[in-house]
Parts: C-alpha cells; structure tokens; sequence
C-alpha cells in the first residue's frame, strides 16, 4: 500500500475474524470519526507540559448529595485520582492536583494554583444535581462563557453556591464572571476542548450524552489556560448515584476525559502510530479505533493503549 502525504508508511494484516489497518504518521496528526467517515487532520503543535486537575468541592463543602447518600466531593475527588495515575503513566505530563485529600478549598485558589504554575490546561471534575427532576441524567462539559439556557445559569449557580463558604454571594459574581470573559484568549480553545471530553463520553459511556454547553462558573474565571468543567453523572438520579459509587464505572469516566485529553487538537506529543481496526464485511459501518502509540523520549517510551472503541 502506497503511502500518501503525511503517511509515512501503511500495511493492512490480516487475522481470522477481521483485518487490522495501520499507519505511521509523519508530523503530528489526529483524527475525528464522523457516521462512516475517519477525517485525519494536522494538529496545532502547542506542547502541553502541565495539567491541573481540580476535583471539585471537599471539606466542609460537600457539593451535591444523593439519596443514597453519596458525596458529590468524594466521587470527584476518586475520578481525579484515577485521571492523574492515567495520564501520569500514558503521557508523561506533570499533574498538580488542587486537593488530594478531603478538604475545603476556595474556588479563586483553585485557578490561582493553575495560574500561579503556568499550567496549559485547567480541569474541574464534578458530579452534576437537579432539584427540579431525579429524572435528569447523563455526561456534559462545560466551558466558560455567557450561559444560553437556564438549565445551564442553574448548574453554573449551583456550582457556584460554593461561594458562600467564602461569605459571597453567588448572585454578585456573575457580572464579574461576564468581564472576565472579554479579557481571556483561550474561549475557543476550551470550547474545542470541551468537543473532545464530549464526544469520547458519547463513544464510550453507558449512560447519555448532554452535550456541550456554556455557563459563567466562578471557578473557571480568570485562567489563563484552556479550562473546562465536567459534570460526570446526576448524583440526584438514584441510577447514576449507584453507577458513581462503582470503582468500574468511576475508572470510566477517567478514562473517557483521559482520552479527551489526548485527542484534544492542542496537545502535541512528539509523535504517535495510528492504526484501527476494519472488521469484514461490513467496513463501511464499523470502522474502529484499534491502538494509539505516545511515543515519548528514547530513554522511556511507553505504549499505552488506548482502548477508545466504539462497538
């Protein structure tokens, strides 16, 4: 097989059952699954060296809690972990944590700690809440900007209700928050950002998809990186309270935001091999993601497989 543009090189090989496609790229790559169709494209070469992630919440600020009795904070606080170890071992970039352990911190330190360490992205887990419907489910991530519906000012305004443990209001700071926006440079970064942890939760999750959505949250104001916000499941629905205590279901999550993190468009490692599957016949329907290589310096490659299939 004839390799083309940026494929340095190309072989299909064949097993019993299907037939694996696999390519080495030349520069830095990625790709988007569309319905039937893989669109490679080259990726912004902007190296990303540290992450923070904030798992939301802790100490005397329990955040939402379920009717089973779960903790908004201690489910956050697990998924972090388990995203940290993730990309840790796979990646190779440095994590700084804002908590590691059960404990309060305001929501201006935990962008100050990103900021004040120059990180390139900033990541705030939570578990989402409804006072209005137990019915209401599913995966959404959120980036800052001007809210577009009220579902989505509710959610910013209960995350934001962490606030009053500072002695704000929240109801004061959204104009605030709106000022900020006119001074960050990163709205479209985040929201790209935002697409990627999305569309991996729609690939891989078992419970739905809410999409991607915009709110003015206090947490995310002023840092000066691409920064989301993700809600992982309704602890006020008592099917997802139960899936949030479940390590299995917990390790999901991770794993979906960690291979958010790698596809996101802005992240450059120094190169990756491509390959997925194409199972016979039916190629056209059920091309696949197989493995995806970060190969790192010569002293230390690890070849982490990303398990990102959509079955």
């Amino acid at each position: 097989m004839k390799p083309l543009g940026a494929i340095k090189s190309a072989k299909l090989i064949p097993y019993t059952t299907y037939t694996r496609l696999e390519f080495d790229v030349e520069d830095i790559n990625a790709f988007l699954e569309r319905e039937n169709e893989v669109v490679f494209y080259h990726k912004i070469s902007k190296k990303v060296n540290l992450i923070v992630i904030d798992p939301g919440h802790g100490g005397i600020d329990p955040g939402a809690v379920g009717k089973k009795g779960l903790y908004e904070k201690d489910a956050n606080l697990v998924i972090a972990k388990y995203l940290d170890r993730l990309i840790k071992d796979s990646l190779g970039i440095k994590i700084i944590m804002t908590r590691e352990k059960d404990i309060y911190l305001s929501l201006k330190a935990r962008t100050s700690i990103a900021n004040s360490n120059s990180a390139n992205l900033f990541v705030s887990i939570h578990c989402n809440a409804s006072a209005k419907s137990s019915k209401m489910k599913g995966f959404e991530t959120y980036f800052l900007s001007e809210a577009r519906t009220t579902e989505a000012r509710a959610v910013a305004m209960r995350e934001n209700a962490s606030l009053k443990f500072d002695g704000i209001e929240p109801t004061d700071v959204v104009s605030d928050i709106l000022i900020d926006l006119a001074q960050t440079a990163h709205l479209e970064e985040s929201n790209r950002f935002a697409e990627f942890i999305q569309d991996n939760a729609k690939r891989q999750l078992p419970i739905s998809s809410r999409g991607v959505k915009q709110a003015g949250f206090y947490v995310l104001r002023g840092a000066f990186m691409p920064s989301i916000l993700i809600e992982c499941a309704f602890v006020s629905n008592l099917e997802e309270e139960k899936l949030l205590k479940q390590k299995s279901f917990r390790k999901k999550l991770a794993y979906c935001i960690f291979c958010g993190i790698s596809f996101a468009d802005f992240i450059a490692p120094s190169g990756f091999n491509l390959s997925f599957f194409l199972y016979l016949p039916s190629i056209s329907t059920t091309t696949l993601l197989d493995y995806l290589y970060h190969h790192k310096s010569d002293h230390r490659r690890d070849n982490y497989i990303h398990d990102c299939q959509t079955r």
